[in-house]
């Protein structure tokens, strides 16, 4: 699971859900072009301060390493047009966890990277 933050310009919500929501821009870009992608999931954290959390859920740390190295182009695109909206006021990475499955000695199970 990938774990970012958002704080979202005012009167920019609304758009901002349909970028980053279960069903849209983000997730279908991820869903269209990943086979490891599991879902997308938009918590809103804030309404005074316009806060969000976006979550991507992925069958394993690999399928997203792949994702990265072969989509890097289509996520570039995104951003920019991302950027040309104007939505995002900060946006940060909190996180990225993943489950060794190994099942081998104390370290298996929930790693934070």
């Amino acid at each position: 699971m990938i774990v970012r933050e958002f704080r979202v310009k005012a009167g920019c919500e609304k758009d901002f859900e349909l970028a980053f929501g279960p069903e849209g821009i983000w997730a279908t870009l991820l869903e269209t072009r990943s086979a490891g992608y599991v879902r997308t999931e938009l918590q809103a954290r804030s309404v005074e301060y316009r806060g969000f959390t976006v979550l991507d859920y992925w069958q394993s740390h690999w399928d997203f390493e792949a994702f990265r190295r072969s989509c890097q182009h289509d996520v570039d695109q995104f951003r920019q047009w991302l950027a040309s909206k104007d939505l995002i006021e900060h946006e940060a990475l909190v996180a990225a966890f993943y489950t060794d499955s190994s099942g081998e000695g104390d370290d298996a199970g929930m790693v934070l990277t």
